[in-house]
């Protein structure tokens, strides 16, 4: 059997998506290494490719001024998961 033929059953698990525990750890680690500040688990929550934190806000504040960076860093980790804001 050769490639052509196998590529029609692979095609499926292109789409596979990480488990929203390790996007979570992914993100916490991102933001501990570029903000310094390690937020735990039930404080972040995904939806609809969109990080939701649930900090005081002066934690919000210190991750939105470095967004741009931190969905940088996320992005290149989770190669097939596209995060497109913080809020």
């Amino acid at each position: 059997m050769g490639w052509k033929e196998l590529s029609p059953f692979l095609k499926r698990f292109k789409q596979i998506n990480p488990p929203e525990k390790a996007i979570k750890d992914v993100c916490i680690d991102a933001i501990y290494q570029i903000v310094g500040i390690r937020l735990i688990p039930h404080e972040i929550r995904i939806n609809n490719n969109k990080i939701i934190i649930r900090a005081n806000h002066t934690v919000k504040n210190e991750i939105f001024i470095y967004r741009m960076k931190i969905l940088s860093v996320i992005n290149q980790t989770l190669a097939g998961k596209n995060i497109n804001d913080i809020t």
